[in-house]
């Protein structure tokens, strides 16, 4: 039997479709009608060029280090504004909980714990002054590449715990604030120019290619494709294997369904690592539904958990740990000196300030992520991907697909939803909403 959901989830679909190919269409129009000159170089129309100098001098602005700093100071947000019992999770350890720690001490062992924790994740801004991407004009992606960044810091910090594991901890020197072991491999992955394999110009390319060119907001799931075929073209394709959950197969009514045989099958049962990646849209509004948060809270705890690309609207930010109702991130807008993979500066990969936003203000469009080591991990992570779904029957944020009938009695199939599938209006990528300060 045929049911609305079933007709709406049609209907998305059928125009997320036409969208894309609309979008491809353009842009090959629009490379047709590319104007260049005697030298093959693109001669940008005088209006783009201003409109793209206006936008990226506000972001310069908007994004300047230190202008980061005066907000951060004005508006309060870090560590040190949380009670001193306030739970501390990150990537899945808890490094303090009231109800399972006590004792003043233990407290502070955790925060200090937390804290070695925070600074051994790596951290990408924008970056500015680097080789125009593609046959753009664009040399900075100040105002635009906020959830591509966010990407980039969740596939960099799962490649630290592949490689180091997640007890790796980096040692950092309190006076000088440098540290031991910046991640030199890991980083220079991620360098800003074309030869690196994670880089924003690759990036860029793998967009292009899909309609969606430098300069535009992109979503997170369209950052999720991106990196998974990045990953698979390189050699770490051959020890890991980055897989995108769809909101859109079987019949889960747009719920995100993780189908145990296909995962088993691309990682453990070829012997290499996973990288899920998992889009999601929990609610329709502008701010995310608050049933889900809890949800949210709990896979954070998952230990296979590499955070959730999110942040609130209009504004991506990568979210690392949690402390009761508030999250904890790293931000990717403060403008940077491009880098390369032979003049890196190791140092600005570490942010040395932890900042906090309430559930409530997260944006409904996020990703989340999960590392799975072997296939312990696996089976691990699926268990407890099922019991959430149970406990949330009603609404679960993401559902399982058995490989056999162990599941079938719990399965959400009937539960009430949002609709995951279908992207919330409006969008865009307003980098000056935080700047209300000045």
């Amino acid at each position: 039997m045929v049911t609305f959901d079933d007709v709406a989830e049609t209907r998305a679909s059928s125009a997320l479709e036409a969208t894309t190919t609309s979008d491809a269409n353009e842009t090959r129009r629009k490379d047709d009608e590319i104007e260049r000159g005697d030298d093959g170089d693109v001669i940008e129309p005088f209006g783009e060029k201003v409109r793209r100098f206006a936008r990226v001098s506000r972001a310069a602005v908007a994004h300047h280090p230190r202008v980061r700093a005066l907000g951060r100071l004005v508006t309060r947000k870090t560590l040190d504004d949380l009670p001193p019992d306030a739970s501390l999770v990150m990537f899945g350890v808890t490094h303090w909980d009231r109800e399972t720690s006590s004792g003043e001490r233990s407290n502070e062992v955790g925060r200090r714990e937390w804290e070695r924790d925070w600074r051994s994740r790596c951290w990408m801004t924008y970056r500015r002054g680097f080789e125009a991407l593609g046959r753009t004009k664009w040399c900075t992606d100040a105002g635009w590449g906020c959830t591509l960044r966010s990407a980039q810091m969740m596939l960099a910090n799962a490649l630290s715990i592949h490689s180091r594991g997640r007890h790796w901890r980096r040692e950092v020197h309190e006076r000088t604030r440098a540290g031991s072991d910046a991640q030199e491999d890991i980083l220079r992955l991620f360098a800003d120019e074309v030869g690196a394999p994670f880089s924003i110009h690759r990036v860029c390319e793998k967009t292009t290619e899909w309609g969606a060119p430098p300069g535009r907001w992109f979503e997170p799931s369209v950052m999720c494709r991106a990196f998974e075929a990045l990953v698979a073209e390189h050699d770490l394709g051959s020890e890991l294997t980055v897989h995108v959950v769809s909101g859109r197969e079987g019949e889960d009514g747009g719920v995100p369904t993780v189908d145990e045989a296909e995962v088993r099958a691309k990682s453990a049962d070829v012997g290499k690592a996973l990288l899920l990646f998992v889009p999601v849209v929990l609610g329709v509004g502008r701010t995310i539904n608050a049933r889900y948060l809890s949800q949210l809270r709990s896979m954070m705890a998952f230990k296979q958990s590499v955070g959730i690309v999110g942040g609130r609207p209009n504004s991506s930010l990568y979210l690392v740990g949690h402390s009761d109702d508030v999250f904890f991130y790293l931000d990717p807008h403060t403008v940077q000196v491009a880098s390369s993979m032979v003049t890196m500066d190791f140092e600005s990969y570490y942010c040395p300030t932890p900042l906090h936003v309430c559930g409530g203000d997260l944006d409904p469009t996020l990703a989340l992520g999960f590392y799975c080591r072997d296939g312990d991990d696996v089976a691990s992570l699926l268990v407890d991907i099922e019991a959430l779904a149970r406990v949330n029957a009603t609404a679960p944020a993401l559902a399982i697909r058995p490989a056999d009938d162990r599941y079938k009695s719990i399965s959400p199939r009937h539960a009430e939803r949002a609709s995951p599938s279908v992207p919330p209006t409006d969008i865009r990528d307003d980098e000056f909403a935080d700047w209300t300060f000045v």
